[in-house]
């Protein structure tokens, strides 16, 4: 069985205050809750600039997925949407290639210089897979739908209605 390395790359601008980061904080959760021990994450966050949990992605322990649902409880949507400073931080992490690279991608979108994204996805993002959750009732489809083929992913749109939706 192959280990995986799953980076959360989350977008906590403005447009997602609210309803949305909760509902990309429950699903990472609940992802981060799920994987094997023998797999690595990490969580990057990107509104008007980017940061993360880790320099370079952590083993799945209880203490590091703790540590991670603290972070993601932390998150607040404000600020611009700076997606490729998200991309480029993920972009940035050292690769190991006894690892499958796996990006969870959560944004709902609201960002121009969709071609520019994708071509960046395109060019450098090939090693990874891309799943993409874009949250909310108005999401840049273009865009989500994009990543996830120029990453070799899928997408996903989710419709929060109330915060428990991302449970499913």
């Amino acid at each position: 069985v192959t280990p995986r390395e799953v980076t959360f790359v989350i977008d906590s601008s403005g447009s997602m205050n609210g309803v949305p980061i909760e509902t990309c904080k429950a699903l990472a959760e609940k992802a981060l809750r799920q994987m094997r021990p023998y797999d690595r994450f990490n969580i990057i966050r990107f509104a008007g600039s980017s940061g993360a949990l880790a320099e370079t992605p952590i083993d799945v322990t209880p203490q590091h997925v703790e540590k991670g649902v603290a972070y993601l409880q932390n998150l607040k949507g404000s600020g611009g949407t700076e997606m490729l400073t998200g991309i480029h931080h993920w972009l940035s992490q050292p690769k190991d290639a006894r690892y499958l690279r796996v990006v969870v991608f959560l944004t709902d979108g609201f960002v121009g210089n969709e071609e520019g994204i994708h071509a960046v996805i395109r060019d450098q993002g090939q090693d990874a897979r891309w799943f993409v959750f874009g949250i909310g009732s108005s999401v840049n489809r273009h865009l989500v739908e994009g990543i996830a083929e120029h990453g070799n992913g899928a997408v996903e749109v989710v419709m929060p209605r109330e915060p428990e939706s991302a449970q499913k």
